[in-house]
């Protein structure tokens, strides 16, 4: 064969090779342009990497995808974008957390509001069995527990440890949440033992 023939033939393959690299190499750096536009809170640039072929479900460390990264970053104007998408509003984390108990954890509202309105679990439950609910009234937000309530958070689930949201309400001393879950008990003909709140009692601060 003749040299140049050869290093014909040695261009193409290196041009192949460099061809499929960045055939498979473009939607992971289109991936990690729509997380950098997440956190810069550009939502503008958000829709226009994923029109381009970024995935809104695609997984980060820990098992995050781009919708909570939003919410945990604040941007709550980015999540009707990536919802827009079909980014996948109950996705679990490492952890089994979603993006709703994200946004419970940060005390944020509209997040809130915003996810439960696209059909957000409002009672996902964690790897270690803690609901939405239990995220609320650990948090100490009545506006987001009653939020969860009206929208048909089980105010009787149990954790893994045998606890309630009312239970974590009561140790973490969030009076108006306790009263609040215990009206809404009243209200469905059930009844909060003396003794299980005895108990609650005895392990924390809180007094009526």
């Amino acid at each position: 064969m003749k040299k140049g023939v050869r290093i014909g033939l040695g261009a193409t393959c290196v041009a192949g090779i460099l061809a499929s690299y960045v055939f498979f190499a473009r939607p992971l750096l289109l991936n990690v342009a729509l997380l950098e536009a997440i956190t810069q809170g550009d939502g503008l640039a958000a829709d226009e990497v994923v029109r381009s072929g970024a995935d809104p479900n695609a997984r980060s460390k820990h098992g995050w995808t781009p919708l909570m990264v939003a919410v945990w970053e604040g941007h709550d104007e980015i999540i009707p974008v990536l919802l827009r998408r079909n980014a996948d509003v109950n996705a679990h984390d490492d952890r089994g957390w979603t993006a709703l108990m994200l946004a419970v954890a940060r005390q944020d509202e509209d997040a809130v509001a915003a996810l439960l309105n696209r059909g957000a679990g409002v009672n996902a439950r964690s790897h270690e069995g803690e609901t939405v609910l239990m995220l609320a009234a650990r948090g100490g937000s009545l506006p987001i527990v009653e939020q969860l309530v009206q929208r048909g958070a089980d105010h009787r689930a149990l954790d893994n440890k045998g606890e309630t949201a009312l239970v974590e309400a009561i140790l973490k001393d969030h009076p108006a949440i306790v009263r609040f879950l215990k009206k809404t008990a009243a209200a469905r003909s059930e009844r909060v033992g003396r003794a299980e709140v005895h108990d609650i009692l005895a392990r924390s601060s809180f007094r009526q």
